[in-house]
């Protein structure tokens, strides 16, 4: 970024592609915004064929789409240059999620589209992939914005901490999450419920988080 000059940053991981017209829509909508989110549906294997295409409904409020930890990967991230705030590594693992409550925190202009212009990679080797570290670093997150999370989207944000503790095993930091985001009504959203009942009684998981807490 240091070396770099332009009126606008756009990152691409060496995994992902971009469709041929991405970059030029995401301008357009940068005269307007400080960032640019392109919602990624498609995922595709090491040749570039397609594994599956996203049906996933995303919410129309960008601060819902942060805080419930629904936004992220930098390939489908555009920014002012002037509006970047700059990835950290404090953050690994996290940092494309921190990044976008950091700049809502800060005032920043956020525009999500959803035009499916961006192709994530999927391999056994991306971040996402090593829960436990993942684990720890929404942790950290969790520690730095939990007193600073507006309101409205509390429960969004304490749900999402449920779930990333039931995905590592971590079972009753998970259903204490949950219990506090019930309290806000959280589950009259049915995907919420349904991750509550898939992930929320691993036992399996459990005993192996136990075997390696950390």
């Amino acid at each position: 970024f240091e070396v770099s000059k332009g009126e606008y940053v756009f990152f691409l991981d060496q995994d992902d592609e971009w469709e041929e017209d991405y970059i030029e829509s995401s301008l357009k909508e940068l005269e307007k915004y400080h960032i640019v989110y392109s919602v990624p549906r498609t995922f595709i294997d090491q040749d570039s064929k397609v594994i599956r295409v996203s049906k996933k409904r995303i919410p129309e409020d960008v601060g819902k789409l942060i805080f419930s930890g629904q936004i992220g990967y930098p390939s489908a991230s555009a920014f002012r240059r002037e509006a970047f705030l700059g990835y950290r590594d404090e953050a690994s693992y996290r940092d494309d999620w921190e990044i976008y409550i950091r700049s809502y925190l800060s005032g920043l202009k956020i525009k999500v589209v959803d035009n499916n212009k961006v192709r994530i990679r999927e391999h056994p080797y991306r971040s996402s992939k090593n829960m436990r570290k993942f684990f720890l670093a929404t942790m950290r997150v969790y520690q730095e914005y939990k007193e600073r999370v507006p309101l409205e989207y509390k429960k969004d944000f304490l749900f999402h901490m449920a779930d990333i503790s039931f995905r590592v095993g971590n079972l009753p930091l998970g259903w204490k999450f949950f219990f506090e985001s019930l309290s806000l009504d959280v589950v009259k959203n049915p995907r919420n419920l349904l991750t509550l009942l898939k992930r929320g009684f691993r036992i399996d998981r459990y005993v192996d988080y136990l075997k390696n807490p950390t």
